[in-house]
């Protein structure tokens, strides 16, 4: 369980330089987890929260959270895990979401793949 107030986040957007968030996914502990496609919600919950943890947050979901729902985050204590994996494993050649999934034995779910499911199993 994370200190209260601090939450590992994810943002899933319409592209690697996204104009529209599809949904932000929030984790606090193994039955504290979250995910919206609100903005508004997205907004009250950058509001609130005090510590950010996140894989390239730095370089991508930080700009884009204060792009696309005009919220500040230099307030908050930011903790980006894709340095932290540079900096403890320098020795390994990819430090992607992806590549440590594999590693760990977690693959990472290929959103293309959900959506050709939902819709060759969905009923309209």
């Amino acid at each position: 369980m994370l200190k209260q107030n601090s939450w590992i986040i994810d943002t899933e957007g319409d592209s690697f330089n996204p104009s529209k968030f599809h949904c932000l996914s929030v984790v606090q502990s193994e039955d504290d987890i979250h995910s919206t496609s609100d903005y508004d919600e997205m907004r009250s919950f950058f509001n609130s929260a005090e510590t950010l943890i996140c894989h390239n947050i730095q370089r991508a979901d930080y700009v884009w959270i204060e792009k696309i729902l005009g919220v500040s985050l230099d307030d908050k204590r930011i903790i980006d895990t894709l340095p932290l994996s540079w900096a403890l494993f320098p020795d390994r050649d990819r430090h992607g979401l992806y590549d440590w999934g594999n590693t760990l034995g977690i693959p990472k779910v290929d959103i293309q793949d959900e959506i050709a499911k939902y819709i060759f199993t969905s009923k309209y």
